[in-house]
């Protein structure tokens, strides 16, 4: 089986993640897999990727300077995108993002080879411009399928006929090896909460940040640190000066083996009012961590099911999130009880339990005598 996966790039994110762990499993089972991006390919993949995967960069990821150069840089990516599937000769081929399906779909306009895309976001509120949205309702139907994280996502695209959907979840790994500089990072306190994702305004980090500072005073030996990158990192620094916690909360940055600090936790806060499917989460409990959650939706509870593996509050209550931080706090017992459930999660959504049910969707849409005009 050879396989082409598609997507803007290989820097830090859930979407990038995802693929990585797919390719390198098929790799792994000594499939010819290919990776093609638009970017220029000058920055090192952010996770680890099996030199047996050849990867292919465009170069045609260059922001446009008005609509007239947009036009002509979209044929340009079009053009190389169709050349280099060819070029691959897949027998499917997986696109990752809304944008990069798009563009995806087009390109194998005439071509027969499957081609199955996934969403990665919400799309009742996901960040999709406009354009993009429409176009995406009107191609997606090309799709062979579209893989979706929940059956919220599915009853989006299940509106608009023609689109054949599936739910399928992301499969979650906890490394077990790591980079020294990793885990050399300080642990500033006796017992340390952490949070996880991209700093940006959806995570609600500076909810955390605010429900965390109501009671730092009085939990002086319980520190907070948040994991990722992103836009509102100036914002939350402001927030944290504000409140004269810039001692207390740690923002480290992105860290490329994330579940050595995992590992080191306590407690494990997502406050998110929007995930597709929350990795971080799902990675934390499968450390072994007592968890709490926001819910953001009624697909959460497919993951948690509340005050068994986990705990959830509703999402933008910072005096909830606060209390029932201090509740796990003052109980650990309960903690304990709580990281003994949830650890399950690691094995219901493992590489193999998940990359099963991706064979068998690759089975079936595979083509005869593998007879892909491409």
């Amino acid at each position: 089986m050879q396989l082409t996966f598609v997507i803007y790039s290989l820097q830090a994110g859930g979407a990038e993640r995802v693929l990585s762990i797919m390719a390198n499993y098929w790799s792994g089972k000594s499939q010819k897999v290919t990776v093609i991006t638009l970017d220029d390919g000058s920055k090192t993949s952010f996770y680890d990727i099996d030199s047996r995967i050849q990867q292919v960069s465009l170069d045609v990821a260059a922001a446009s300077k008005n609509g007239f150069v947009g036009i002509l840089n979209n044929f340009r990516r079009l053009y190389k995108l169709r050349r280099a599937i060819r070029a691959a000769q897949p027998d499917t081929i997986i696109s990752f993002m809304t944008e990069t399906n798009v563009l995806t779909l087009i390109a194998t306009i005439g071509l027969v080879t499957p081609v199955v895309v996934t969403e990665h976001t919400d799309p009742w509120t996901g960040p999709v411009a406009d354009i993009w949205a429409k176009l995406r309702l009107r191609l997606y139907p090309r799709a062979s399928r579209v893989v979706l994280l929940n059956e919220r996502a599915q009853e989006f695209f299940d509106k608009s006929p023609g689109i054949k959907t599936m739910v399928m979840p992301n499969p979650i790994v906890i490394e077990t090896e790591y980079e020294p500089g990793d885990s050399d990072y300080e642990v500033p306190s006796e017992h340390l909460i952490v949070a996880m994702g991209r700093l940006s305004r959806e995570k609600c980090f500076d909810l955390l940040i605010r429900a965390y500072s109501s009671f730092a005073a009085e939990y002086s030996d319980w520190n907070l640190m948040i994991l990722g990158e992103g836009p509102e990192r100036d914002s939350l620094e402001a927030l944290l000066d504000e409140l004269g916690l810039g001692d207390r909360v740690k923002l480290p940055g992105t860290i490329r083996y994330p579940h050595v600090m995992l590992k080191r936790a306590d407690m494990f806060v997502s406050s998110s009012e929007l995930e597709g499917f929350p990795m971080a989460l799902c990675e934390a409990m499968a450390c072994g961590l007592p968890v709490i959650a926001t819910e953001y939706h009624a697909a959460v509870r497919d993951i948690i099911e509340d005050g068994q593996n986990g705990i959830l509050v509703p999402t933008g209550d910072s005096e909830a999130l606060a209390a029932t931080m201090i509740h796990l706090i003052d109980d650990p017992h309960e903690r304990k009880r709580l990281a003994e459930n949830s650890v399950e999660i690691g094995t219901r959504y493992s590489v193999d339990a998940v990359m099963e049910r991706w064979e068998q969707l690759l089975n079936e849409l595979a083509l005869p005598q593998h007879q892909a005009s491409v």
